[in-house]
């Protein structure tokens, strides 16, 4: 495995300690108790957004601690925390009988469910819409992952369908976490338990076969194989970051890390001035019309832009699959590390209104129109050069590996001007947007709350 890497179940605590039952009750229980509550708070409470708990807690604080703990410890999350994952184990061992059916197992059945949520989420604007909104769609998801869990086993939702992994599979291939077994000890192993998925003997609960894992995308960590292995040949092992970036994508990886380049520019355009003009003045189907044109074309033009580079760039070999493979992890760096950034800054700035409104201030008014205006904090702004200046160095560091002679550094040059353009474009676009929450504005006291979205929600007043 290389002398690079320590693991940990090396150390009795940490191996009594993971491959036991208890972790996933301790960790899961309460938040399953928490994602009840925050689900149950949506539709009966008030509606308005900066003080209803399910839009606070879900979109400003764990979605962007979700994709950070993703891309440094891979999918723990999914493994040991997500509490939909813990009830489709408890559903598996009472109700399902059935293997995953062929069709389902299409790779791009996960890329569709990842597109398609995007999507609604963008549309919709979930995170800054009535909360019942936010409520209704993860009630949706969990709705569609019992329905699976009751006829299929295993944890066919997470493998194949779930949109969240889809994002946190492609951030794993950063983390400092693998898991990798002893290939002397399982070649001659032929029990072949850590792949067998049965009630009362649980392997593999994602249909990996461990012994063969070679990526962090599809293992969510969850420690199932070690504890079946009779030879105790599995190792949970501690890495250097970013170790697996650097290998070829498949197809369906290139076309989600592409895709997140482009929802990435999506979003961040979002927030000017300009772009709430255009969507105020688009007469097809109103904003959802106006989300679908945007969301297609950013899409398109992201993979059409790659597949042009993966044509272009024949010095890497091989057909145009095995070229895009090739070019995925060379944008990948800066895809990912763009998309956390901009996560990132909704944390900084809507977290911080939201505080700011929370804890009040004498005769201050918080109102859900306009804008609360949090200038970028010097962390944040060393943040936002710091990570765009790595992932356009470490694309640059992938792109070199495969430069072999003049002749191929030549060809390479437009790949490396391209990706120097996106860097320098998505860096203005970052440090330059207004960097406030779009629902929210402090004013004078005695002034009213109105909704941005029309009489969905009464006016309600907030005083300091």
């Amino acid at each position: 495995m290389g002398g690079d890497r320590r693991d940990l179940l090396a150390y009795p605590k940490v191996y009594a300690f993971l491959i036991s039952r208890w972790p996933l009750w301790i960790l899961q229980a309460p938040l399953a108790v928490v994602f009840a509550y925050l689900l149950w708070s949506g539709p009966p409470k008030v509606q308005d957004y900066p003080q209803n708990p399910a839009t606070i807690l879900i979109w400003v604080i764990w979605w962007p601690l979700l994709l950070l703990s993703a891309l440094v410890l891979g999918r723990v999350w999914c493994g040991f925390l997500c509490p939909l994952g813990g009830a489709v184990d408890i559903l598996n061992r009472r109700f399902s009988a059935h293997r995953v059916p062929q069709g389902l197992r299409s790779p791009w059945l996960l890329v569709g469910s990842f597109l398609m949520t995007v999507y609604l989420i963008g549309a919709l604007d979930l995170p800054h819409r009535v909360p019942s909104w936010t409520s209704y769609f993860f009630l949706g998801i969990v709705a569609i992952a019992i329905a699976m869990a009751l006829f299929y086993r295993g944890r066919a939702w997470c493998r194949y369908a779930c949109p969240i992994g889809a994002v946190l599979g492609l951030f794993s291939k950063f983390s400092v976490l693998e898991l990798r077994t002893e290939q002397a000890i399982c070649k001659s192993c032929q029990c072949r338990r850590c792949e067998k998925y049965e009630k009362h003997r649980i392997g593999c609960p994602v249909y990996l076969k461990p012994y063969r894992l070679e990526g962090n995308s599809d293992c969510i960590l969850c420690m199932e194989c070690a504890k079946v292995c009779p030879n105790d040949a599995v190792k949970w092992q501690v890495r250097p970051f970013g170790t697996e970036v650097s290998g070829s994508l498949g197809l369906q990886e290139s076309f989600v890390g592409i895709a997140l380049l482009g929802i990435t520019f999506l979003q961040v355009s979002s927030m000017y001035p300009t772009f709430k003009a255009l969507k105020g003045s688009f007469q097809w189907d109103g904003e959802l019309g106006f989300y679908a044109v945007l969301f297609a074309a950013a899409i398109s033009l992201s993979f059409m832009l790659t597949m042009g580079l993966a044509g272009y760039a024949r010095f890497l070999g091989g057909d145009w699959r095995d070229r895009l493979g090739k070019v995925g992890p060379f944008l990948l760096p800066f895809s990912a590390l763009a998309f956390l950034l901009l996560n990132l800054i909704h944390l900084q700035t809507e977290g911080g209104s939201i505080l700011k409104m929370l804890v009040g201030s004498g005769g201050t008014t918080v109102a859900a129109t306009g804008h609360v205006h949090i200038p970028p904090s010097n962390w944040m702004v060393l943040l936002s050069f710091g990570l765009v200046l790595l992932g356009f160095l470490w694309g640059v560091q992938i792109l070199a590996a495969h430069v072999r002679g003049p002749r191929s550094l030549i060809a390479a040059i437009p790949l490396l001007l391209s990706l120097g353009l996106v860097a320098s474009l998505y860096l203005g676009l970052v440090t330059s947007m207004p960097q406030s929450n779009p629902l929210l504005e402090v004013r004078g006291s005695g002034e009213i709350i109105k909704d941005t979205i029309g009489d969905m929600i009464s006016p309600t007043e907030i005083r300091g």
